[in-house]
């Protein structure tokens, strides 16, 4: 686990001493693409005035969305594991809060903590990592961040519908991760499979 863990850290540093503070830094596209998968993250729930945490914050893009659309929330906690990415965010927007956790390697909660968790292209990248140990450690991921979350949690990851493939990418089976959230979180789960990039967004409600 530590190896694959400094696998993406290395690779997100490199982005970020390459790219600096943009949507490339973060290993975007562009700003275009970042912000629709913000805007599809954020259609989980009404999120102005709740409480939420972003896991794999990166430097903190998902909170200017938030702010951009008048959706500021009543708390926001950003947390990611490459150190860069935590400096650079908490710098840029003072006024949020953001930590370099771990949250695998934390005790689980004993109660949610935040109203709603959002997850943006954490799964995306496996770097060196083998299809088995990334899957292994989505699903992981997956179930430890819901356990965050008082009333639902939404992530996003590359679809295996597609007609090319980057070998330091994920592409996840979406009927496979719906029936993983359904049968292991809560039955109130729902697919996004519907928006002009390879990617597939689920939004899990607790009952």
């Amino acid at each position: 686990m530590q190896q694959l863990k400094q696998n993406v850290i290395d690779y997100f540093e490199n982005c970020l001493s390459k790219h600096g503070d943009s949507a490339q830094g973060v290993d975007y596209n562009g700003q275009e693409s970042q912000y629709k998968r913000f805007e599809i993250l954020s259609q989980i729930a009404p999120l102005k005035e709740k409480s939420i945490l972003d896991v794999a914050c990166g430097v903190g893009h998902f909170y200017n969305f938030l702010e951009e659309n008048d959706l500021k929330p009543k708390h926001y906690k950003g947390i990611d594991i490459t150190p860069g990415m935590i400096s650079t965010a908490s710098k840029r927007l003072p006024q949020a809060e953001f930590a370099l956790l771990d949250i695998l390697s934390e005790p689980p909660p004993t109660k949610p903590l935040f109203d709603y968790v959002i997850c943006c292209g954490l799964f995306h990248l496996r770097a060196n990592n083998s299809d088995k140990e990334w899957s292994e450690f989505c699903q992981n991921m997956i179930a430890r961040i819901y356990q965050y979350a008082r009333f639902g949690l939404a992530f996003n990851m590359m679809t295996d519908q597609v007609d090319f493939r980057v070998d330091r990418l994920y592409y996840a089976d979406p009927t496979f991760y719906f029936n993983f959230c359904r049968h292991n979180l809560s039955r109130r789960v729902n697919l996004r499979h519907d928006y002009p990039l390879y990617e597939f967004t689920i939004y899990t409600y607790r009952t």
